[in-house]
């Protein structure tokens, strides 16, 4: 699948040296296009990353659950870190008010996820299973906001 940011790319350089899309018309089609296909693909990795925290959920349940768990923290930090990447970007290209304090916001669910996640595995650590589902919580009010808050993109369920 061809990225957002790589149909971004604008094509030409006009005379002046700016780069420009081929044609007026077709700049603006394409920026619907761009926007659409970051849209899309923002709708996936929210989903993806819903499924994760599902999955981690699951596994407290599991033979292995503090394993599982890590494993699950691990690549749910790693989503969303895409997912924030993304939107960050849509938001900047879009020239969002907002887009700074959102990437903030996003910067900080992170820290909190990679904190978590670096504090349960050091030798010494005393995090139990509930904390490291707990670790999620900040991310999932964010994420359930932006969805409540109609931001545009269609629920995960």
């Amino acid at each position: 699948m061809i990225s957002a940011m790589e149909l971004a790319e604008p094509r030409t350089a006009s005379r002046s040296g700016v780069l420009e899309f081929e044609s007026p018309g077709l700049a603006a089609d394409r920026g619907a296009s761009i926007d659409s296909i970051a849209r899309n693909e923002i709708v996936e990795r929210r989903r993806y990353l819903l499924r994760l925290v599902r999955d981690l959920h699951q596994a407290v349940d599991g033979p292995r659950p503090r394993r599982e768990a890590l494993r699950l923290l691990a690549r749910i930090g790693e989503a969303a870190e895409a997912l924030y990447r993304l939107e960050d970007a849509r938001l900047v290209a879009r020239r969002d008010p907002c887009a700074g304090e959102h990437a903030l916001q996003h910067r900080a669910i992170l820290a909190d996820l990679f904190s978590a996640l670096e504090s349960a595995t050091r030798p010494d650590t005393h995090a139990s299973l509930v904390d490291l589902v707990h670790a999620t919580d900040a991310m999932l009010v964010h994420e359930f906001s932006e969805l409540q808050a109609g931001d545009g993109l269609e629920s995960p369920y």
